[in-house]
């Protein structure tokens, strides 16, 4: 019975030491799939961290002042340049094809303004803190005109994408996600 007992001990050994085996080759294989998990989750992280950082944020507004007259200027107060794909301009809910067609538009064509310049903002890249004026317009008419409701008049829609391709729309100091052509 001795040579039975001790078959028996050699026979559990040799089952502890593979059961020991076993348990650290299934913890080195769970600790390398958390390993993995965790460095593709800080991985998103990291690719997030990357679009934020060079994230355009255009807004436009219309100015008004006795020196500079009427003006309309686009910003980009994001921290990354803004590809500008495409824009919209309109008065009244009616498309406009031009700053210059849109003042004359405004002064129902009677007008003496001096038009300081006019800027097209299609297919440009507008470099962070930026600002363009589309359009500056000194017209003696205009001073009595009410700002307020000139903002109102006018649409313009900027859609604009940053250098990884994420895309937004701007309508003045309302920027949404957008798919840009």
């Amino acid at each position: 019975m001795e040579g039975h007992s001790e078959n028996t001990n050699n026979f559990f050994k040799n089952k502890k030491s593979f059961s020991s085996e076993s348990v650290v080759a299934a913890a080195a294989i769970l600790i390398s799939m958390v390993s993995l998990i965790v460095y593709i989750y800080q991985t998103k992280i990291m690719q997030s961290q990357q679009h934020t950082s060079v994230w355009p944020y255009l807004e436009w507004t219309m100015a008004y002042s006795t020196i500079d007259g009427i003006y309309l200027v686009v910003t980009n107060k994001g921290v990354g340049p803004a590809i500008v794909k495409s824009t919209k301009l309109s008065l009244d809910g009616q498309p406009v094809k031009s700053a210059r067609e849109l003042m004359r538009k405004i002064t129902n064509g009677k007008s003496d303004s001096i038009y300081s310049f006019i800027v097209t903002v299609d297919k440009r890249v507008i470099s962070p803190g930026e600002e363009l004026r589309l359009f500056h317009m000194k017209d003696s008419s205009l001073r009595h005109m009410d700002l307020g409701d000139l903002n109102k008049r006018i649409g313009y829609t900027i859609c604009y994408c940053s250098i990884y391709g994420d895309c937004w729309a701007s309508t003045g100091l309302d920027v949404k996600p957008a798919e840009c052509q």
